[in-house]
């Protein structure tokens, strides 16, 4: 029962590999328009659809919250000096300077 089942579908299996092999062409045109088609739909919905994210007025400007920045920049401080002071850090010298 089960041996008539698999061979049924590699018949099925081997008639449609038969299929694309003889129809290469057609099968990788087919192929290459969807991926057009699903590269313009995600152009159209993140690039062309996507409305402005800034809130403001052709005049008007962007406000920083300055107390936010400067907590944020004081974490970078912190994070840079004790990366610079980790003892697990070797001296290596930069390659980019002359």
């Amino acid at each position: 029962m089960s041996f008539i089942f698999f061979r049924k579908i590699k018949n099925i299996l081997a008639a449609g590999v038969s299929l694309i092999i003889k129809n290469f062409f057609i099968f990788s045109f087919v192929l290459l328009i969807i991926v057009f088609i699903l590269a313009g739909l995600i152009f159209y919905e993140y690039a062309y659809k996507t409305p402005n994210h800034f809130d403001t007025q052709d005049g008007d400007e962007l406000k920083v919250n300055s107390a936010l920045y400067q907590k944020v920049f004081s974490k970078f401080e912190e994070k840079q000096k004790a990366f610079k002071e980790s003892p697990d850090i070797q001296d290596v010298p930069d390659p980019f300077i002359q």
